[in-house]
């Protein structure tokens, strides 16, 4: 018995038209779509604040900026009085070395 190994034109044809008869038959298998599960939170750190545990000041800076920039003398004053509670802020007084 003698098996020929060579295909003929013919008989490829009737195999690719079955190739894709059964792929138009069998679905593409759909790929899974990957759920992104939400992973527990990791526990965040907190920032520690330096000044965090002091009550707030009396005297408001930024208001007293406001102040000083617009009003007179005498009414930075009043107001510096007014607010100004001794131990919540620190005044230094610096007397420069050179005049130039």
């Amino acid at each position: 018995a003698v098996v020929s190994t060579q295909s003929t034109g013919k008989e490829a044809a009737p195999k690719k038209e079955q190739k894709k008869e059964q792929n138009k038959a069998a679905p593409a298998p759909k790929k899974e779509e990957k759920k992104e599960e939400p992973q527990p939170a990791a526990p965040k750190k907190e920032k520690k604040v330096p000044f965090g545990s002091l009550p707030p000041a009396e005297l408001s800076m930024d208001q007293f900026k406001r102040l000083y920039w617009n009003e007179s003398t005498d009414v930075i004053k009043k107001n510096w009085e007014e607010n100004f509670v001794d131990g919540e802020w620190s005044v230094w007084k610096v007397e420069y070395k050179y005049q130039n």
